[in-house]
Protein backbone atom coordinates (compact mmCIF):
# COMPACT_ATOMS: atom_id res chain seq x y z
CA UNK A 1 0.00 0.00 0.00
CA UNK A 2 1.05 3.16 -0.75
CA UNK A 3 0.37 6.33 0.13
CA UNK A 4 -0.92 9.25 -2.54
CA UNK A 5 0.51 12.86 -2.59
CA UNK A 6 2.16 15.26 -4.41
CA UNK A 7 5.80 13.37 -4.04
CA UNK A 8 4.54 10.59 -5.17
CA UNK A 9 5.39 9.43 -9.14
CA UNK A 10 3.26 10.77 -11.81
CA UNK A 11 -0.27 8.63 -12.23
CA UNK A 12 1.39 8.36 -16.31
CA UNK A 13 4.66 7.14 -15.20
CA UNK A 14 6.18 4.71 -13.46
CA UNK A 15 10.08 3.24 -13.06
CA UNK A 16 10.97 -0.57 -13.21
CA UNK A 17 14.59 -1.81 -13.56
CA UNK A 18 15.78 1.53 -14.04
CA UNK A 19 13.34 2.24 -17.27
CA UNK A 20 10.82 4.39 -17.60
CA UNK A 21 7.58 3.59 -18.38
CA UNK A 22 4.66 5.33 -19.62
CA UNK A 23 1.14 3.97 -19.02
CA UNK A 24 -1.59 4.54 -21.48
CA UNK A 25 -5.14 3.20 -22.58
CA UNK A 26 -5.47 2.03 -19.26
CA UNK A 27 -8.76 2.09 -17.42
CA UNK A 28 -10.82 4.08 -14.21
CA UNK A 29 -13.83 3.55 -12.81
CA UNK A 30 -15.39 4.47 -9.40
CA UNK A 31 -17.06 1.91 -7.47
CA UNK A 32 -18.42 4.75 -4.92
CA UNK A 33 -17.38 7.89 -3.53
CA UNK A 34 -13.90 6.64 -2.05
CA UNK A 35 -12.80 3.71 -4.06
CA UNK A 36 -11.58 3.93 -7.70
CA UNK A 37 -10.14 0.88 -9.77
CA UNK A 38 -7.15 1.14 -12.40
CA UNK A 39 -7.38 -1.93 -14.74
CA UNK A 40 -4.72 -2.82 -17.35
CA UNK A 41 -3.69 -0.33 -20.53
CA UNK A 42 -0.64 -0.07 -22.68
CA UNK A 43 3.18 0.03 -21.04
CA UNK A 44 5.70 1.75 -23.46
CA UNK A 45 9.27 1.71 -22.24
CA UNK A 46 10.37 5.43 -23.00
CA UNK A 47 13.72 5.36 -24.85
CA UNK A 48 15.40 6.87 -27.86
CA UNK A 49 16.58 3.81 -29.46
CA UNK A 50 13.46 1.30 -29.13
CA UNK A 51 9.96 1.31 -27.98
CA UNK A 52 9.18 -1.78 -26.15
CA UNK A 53 5.58 -2.23 -25.33
CA UNK A 54 3.75 -4.72 -22.69
CA UNK A 55 0.30 -5.17 -22.71
CA UNK A 56 -0.99 -4.71 -18.54
CA UNK A 57 -2.60 -7.04 -16.58
CA UNK A 58 -2.31 -4.31 -13.67
CA UNK A 59 -5.60 -3.73 -10.94
CA UNK A 60 -4.92 -1.11 -8.74
CA UNK A 61 -7.46 0.28 -6.02
CA UNK A 62 -7.46 3.87 -4.48
CA UNK A 63 -8.75 4.65 -1.50
CA UNK A 64 -9.87 8.65 -1.67
CA UNK A 65 -10.66 8.58 1.73
CA UNK A 66 -7.00 7.28 3.27
CA UNK A 67 -4.88 8.29 0.04
CA UNK A 68 -3.96 5.00 -0.81
CA UNK A 69 -3.09 3.07 -3.36
CA UNK A 70 -2.77 -0.79 -3.36
CA UNK A 71 -2.31 -3.66 -5.83
CA UNK A 72 -4.84 -6.14 -6.65
CA UNK A 73 -4.50 -9.62 -8.11
CA UNK A 74 -4.24 -8.99 -11.70
CA UNK A 75 -6.28 -10.08 -14.59
CA UNK A 76 -5.27 -13.54 -16.88
CA UNK A 77 -5.62 -11.22 -19.76
CA UNK A 78 -3.25 -8.30 -20.93
CA UNK A 79 -5.98 -5.69 -22.53
CA UNK A 80 -5.56 -1.80 -23.25
CA UNK A 81 -8.56 0.11 -24.49
CA UNK A 82 -11.04 -1.95 -23.22
CA UNK A 83 -14.65 -1.34 -21.48
CA UNK A 84 -14.97 -1.46 -17.93
CA UNK A 85 -18.25 -1.81 -15.94
CA UNK A 86 -19.58 -2.75 -12.19
CA UNK A 87 -22.52 -4.34 -11.22
CA UNK A 88 -22.92 -4.33 -7.54
CA UNK A 89 -19.25 -5.40 -6.08
CA UNK A 90 -17.91 -7.09 -9.45
CA UNK A 91 -16.04 -5.09 -11.97
CA UNK A 92 -16.20 -6.63 -15.71
CA UNK A 93 -13.48 -6.01 -17.92
CA UNK A 94 -14.57 -6.32 -21.50
CA UNK A 95 -12.89 -6.90 -24.69
CA UNK A 96 -9.85 -4.68 -25.60
CA UNK A 97 -7.27 -4.42 -28.14
CA UNK A 98 -3.87 -6.05 -28.38
CA UNK A 99 -1.13 -4.10 -29.26
CA UNK A 100 1.36 -6.41 -29.95
CA UNK A 101 -0.67 -8.18 -32.42
CA UNK A 102 -2.18 -5.63 -33.46
CA UNK A 103 -6.02 -7.88 -33.32
CA UNK A 104 -8.68 -7.40 -31.07
CA UNK A 105 -8.84 -9.49 -27.58
CA UNK A 106 -12.13 -11.34 -27.28
CA UNK A 107 -12.33 -12.67 -24.21
CA UNK A 108 -13.82 -11.05 -20.83
CA UNK A 109 -12.90 -11.40 -17.18
CA UNK A 110 -14.67 -10.52 -14.07
CA UNK A 111 -13.24 -9.20 -10.56
CA UNK A 112 -14.87 -10.21 -7.83
CA UNK A 113 -13.81 -6.99 -5.30
CA UNK A 114 -15.09 -8.87 -2.06
CA UNK A 115 -12.76 -11.95 -2.77
CA UNK A 116 -10.04 -9.81 -5.04
CA UNK A 117 -10.13 -12.26 -7.73
CA UNK A 118 -10.16 -12.02 -11.05
CA UNK A 119 -12.34 -15.26 -13.49
CA UNK A 120 -12.32 -15.84 -16.80
CA UNK A 121 -16.16 -15.24 -18.76
CA UNK A 122 -17.14 -16.90 -21.97
CA UNK A 123 -16.26 -15.41 -24.68
CA UNK A 124 -18.66 -13.10 -27.01
CA UNK A 125 -19.24 -13.47 -30.35
CA UNK A 126 -17.51 -12.05 -33.46
CA UNK A 127 -19.59 -9.05 -34.79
Amino acid sequence: MREIGQESDSARRQYFDGKEKKISFSRLFQVDNHSLYIVGGLNEYVSLLTREYELSKCCHHINMQSKTLTVKQSMTCGRANHALGAVGKMLYSIGGFNFLTRTFVKTCERYDMKKDRWEDLPSYCDL
